[in-house]
Order: structure tokens, then C-alpha cells, then sequence
């Protein structure tokens, strides 16, 4: 055995120092992954909120139709009224 040759000693402790080193990034790793979402879950979320939003949308859309009949409504009752207020008043002598 030269002088350069580590010893038995100096080589069991490299070998645990390794393991050690092994057993943090294992652990670093399970850290990570425990922090990420599963796909199935992200999927049934995605979809989730893409019914939210197509939902939200369709009653935004009779909401804005029915504001539009309204207004349509208000218009012809103040025009029918006019045209009554003109008949009346001497439109049709």
C-alpha cells in the first residue's frame, strides 16, 4: 500500500459521506415532488373552470339580450305613445 492510497477508514467515511449526500438530494427531490400537482387533478380543474368561464359567458349573453329586448321594448312603448299623442291631439281630423 503506497502513501496515496486511502485507507480503510478514510474510505468507509467517503462511502457514508455519499450516502448522506445520496439521502439529502432523495430528499430534496421528494420536497419537490410533493409540491407539484397531479395531472388528473390539473385536468379536472382545467375543465372546472373552462365550464365557469363558458357559463359565465352564456349568462352574460341573456343578461345582454335581455337588457336589448328591454330597451326595444322601452323605445316602441315611447314611439306608440307618440304616435296616440299625435292621433289624439288632431293628427287624424
Amino acid at each position: 500500500m503506497t502513501m496515496n492510497e486511502p485507507g480503510n477508514g478514510e474510505l468507509a467515511r467517503k462511502i457514508e459521506d455519499f450516502r448522506r449526500d445520496v439521502r439529502d438530494d432523495f430528499q430534496a427531490i421528494t420536497n419537490q415532488l410533493n409540491q407539484f400537482v397531479l395531472r388528473e387533478v390539473y385536468l379536472a380543474d382545467k375543465r372546472a373552470l373552462e365550464d365557469r368561464l363558458a357559463r359565465m359567458e352564456r349568462e352574460s349573453e341573456s343578461a345582454r339580450s335581455a337588457a336589448r329586448t328591454a330597451i326595444y321594448a322601452c323605445i316602441a312603448t315611447i314611439v306608440a305613445a307618440i304616435v296616440v299623442a299625435v292621433l289624439v291631439k288632431g293628427g287624424g281630423r
